[in-house]
């Protein structure tokens, strides 16, 4: 595949890349998860978190994805993590819980909890 070229000709660490390797790896996570295979996806999108800046915008959205996989494998103890990781990611660009930035991981919270009967 195209990530495995590149990585192959820039190496994993290379800055110039980040960008494409983490738009690869994202769309190979959607690929894994629209297949069902939540595992496959999991990994791919956490391994897109070594491309994206930390104070980029999408950490919080990759975090409340990776909180909804959790979600539907069960891992109730990861998503609650995943999504604490998305809303502190939210604060630190000043969104306030009534934009859709800071709301998304407190909704996917919320369904998870509710589905614990919390």
């Amino acid at each position: 595949s195209s990530l495995f070229i590149r990585r192959d000709i820039y190496g994993d660490e290379d800055p110039s890349q980040a960008g494409a390797f983490y738009s690869i790896l994202t769309n190979l996570g959607e690929a894994c998860a629209a297949e069902e295979d939540l595992e496959s996806a999991e990994g791919y999108y956490q391994d897109a978190l070594r491309y994206i800046a930390q104070d980029s915008r999408e950490v919080g959205t990759l975090l409340a994805v990776l909180g909804n996989l959790a979600t539907e494998r069960g891992r109730y103890e990861s998503a609650r993590d995943y999504f604490s990781q998305a809303l502190d990611a939210a604060k630190r660009f000043n969104a306030s819980p009534n934009t859709g930035s800071a709301a998304a991981p407190l909704v996917d919270m919320s369904d998870m909890l509710f589905r614990l009967g919390n």
